[in-house]
């Protein structure tokens, strides 16, 4: 029998026993998510790689990062003729008649004040 004065030594298998389960027991529901190493991430196959390329770059022709309300988005790029916006570009060669029967009454009004000339 131990002397009050002696103490006795537990040995280190036991304490790590101990200490994982006191935090097995503090972390519920979470008994598998204590992990001593990180999970290493697989590499990818030269094929997978070339694919993931090819996403990214189809989704950079897409979409573009803007900001609202002071969060970065992904919106859908604006549909581009031969290098111009498709509005710019309506407002460039669009017929007046036409402009007219579409109800663009602003870009008619801009029209007006730059060119002087009416054919009317």
């Amino acid at each position: 029998m131990p002397n009050k004065q002696q103490r006795t030594v537990k040995p280190v298998t036991q304490i790590a026993a101990q200490t994982r389960a006191s935090v097995a027991s503090r972390c519920a529901g979470r008994e598998n998510s204590i992990n001593i190493m990180p999970k290493l991430q697989k590499q990818l196959t030269p094929a997978q790689q070339k694919t993931r390329k090819k996403a990214k770059i189809e989704r950079q022709k897409k979409y573009m990062w803007v900001f609202m309300n002071g969060m970065q988005v992904r919106v859908k790029r604006p549909s581009m003729i031969g290098g111009i916006r498709q509005d710019e570009w309506i407002v460039q060669s669009a017929d007046p008649i036409w402009v007219h029967q579409n109800e663009m009454w602003e870009v008619l009004n801009s029209r007006g004040t730059e060119d002087e000339e009416c054919p009317f």
